[in-house]
């Protein structure tokens, strides 16, 4: 059986319908040779049964329990067989040829390890897509809101760049080619020998900040992650997370403390959590006055991690 050029991983868990959309959207778009591979995370849906009706020609992964993200994609790498390997969310749309483009432009720049496409909302605008790594000095201005200042967010280094929507400077920052410190797992090519060298994701971290983690290792290795905005893909962002806000904003704060155990001296950590305390403690202000109770309650929660 001939080696395919590029291998597919998507991880899914609940999320049948973003999946089978997702999928059409490969299939039909994808010309070079690919194999897909979709990691079922445990899912209660039916959605085993639907992929194995709906899309026969995908290689199915049933791991029997909700692992998490990066863990769901170690399942994917460790069969895959391409030169280059796809991390793909199922909340993702690619148009005609946007992978063989990827592709392409890895093969064309030999001194990039990983590259990442620009990801856009439906209605078109870009979303942001990474940053420079957590730091005491990043995290600190991403959770006291210094980032949402706009007249100093724009001279300071970011965790994540960018707010919801992007706007003047930070438009500017997903507007051209760049190295980066990390990008969103959303849509991320790998060479194959790179992730045979360092290994897949951080199984510690069960969802949000794992490809934060595997980038750190990335460059402390001597590889490059790359982002270019030659190539674009719809994100639905947020769509293949069924834990809501909660799970994003309390799972947020855990793998960054996993980081700094991880990666930097104990003190930093003792810094990082009075920093989350104290983020949380002037959200739940803010949110008190906002009148929006669900977002008061998570901060509360917050104060215990």
């Amino acid at each position: 059986m001939d080696r395919p050029l590029v291998s597919i991983i998507i991880v899914n868990w609940n999320t049948p319908l973003l999946l089978a959309n997702c999928l059409k959207a490969v299939i039909k778009n994808t010309k070079i040779s690919k194999e897909i591979i979709v990691v079922d995370n445990g899912s209660t849906d039916g959605s085993v049964n639907f992929i194995k009706k709906h899309f026969p020609s995908v290689i199915l992964v049933q791991t029997g329990k909700n692992f998490g993200m990066g863990t769901g994609n170690n399942w994917g790498l460790k069969i895959a067989r391409g030169s280059y390997l796809l991390v793909l969310n199922t909340d993702t749309i690619v148009p005609n040829r946007a992978i063989d483009k990827l592709v392409s432009w890895l093969d064309n720049h030999q001194y990039a390890a990983v590259v990442g496409p620009q990801l856009r909302y439906p209605d078109g605008r870009i979303q942001t897509s990474g940053g420079n790594f957590p730091t005491i000095l990043t995290t600190t201005i991403l959770f006291l809101g210094i980032d949402d200042l706009p007249f100093l967010s724009r001279f300071l280094p970011l965790y994540q760049r960018g707010g919801m929507y992007l706007s003047g400077k930070q438009q500017g920052q997903f507007s051209k080619e760049h190295k980066v410190d990390w990008l969103m797992g959303a849509c991320l090519l790998i060479r194959s020998e790179v992730y045979h060298k360092l290994g897949g994701f951080d199984e510690n971290i069960f969802m949000y900040g794992e490809e934060v983690e595997w980038a750190y290792r990335v460059h402390k290795s001597g590889f490059s992650i790359w982002y270019t905005p030659s190539v674009w893909i719809t994100h639905l962002k947020g769509g293949s997370s069924t834990t809501g806000l909660r799970g994003a904003i309390l799972g947020e704060m855990h793998g960054l403390l996993y980081f700094f155990t991880k990666h930097k001296p104990s003190w930093q950590r003792s810094i990082l959590k009075a920093i989350l305390k104290l983020g949380s403690l002037g959200r739940m202000v803010l949110y008190s006055l906002l009148k929006k109770p669900e977002l008061v309650s998570i901060y509360t929660e917050a104060l215990s991690i």
